[in-house]
């Protein structure tokens, strides 16, 4: 994960990673650039069938004043917690 990081992101070191999945549970990679004294949140695409349940899960949940796909609002939830 540190080498791909530093190809995407020059200067920026690897906090940690979570590569595994499951369904509504995202892998994520934590980032920081000591540089410009900010922190990142990545979040890999669809790379195994936990993923794609996540994907499928598609309808619309209520999100605030609107609505989101489901799969992605349990992800985000499950990242808030």
């Amino acid at each position: 994960a540190q080498r791909l990081l530093r190809q995407v992101m020059p200067g920026a070191e690897l906090v940690f990673a979570e590569l595994e999945s499951t369904p509504n549970v995202p892998g994520y990679i934590l980032a920081c650039s000591r540089r410009d004294r900010k922190a990142f949140v990545i979040l890999p695409g669809t790379k195994n069938p936990a993923d794609l349940a996540t994907d499928f899960n598609s309808r619309a949940e209520a999100v605030g004043d609107g609505s989101a796909h489901r799969g992605m609002a349990l992800s985000a939830r499950w990242l808030e917690a």
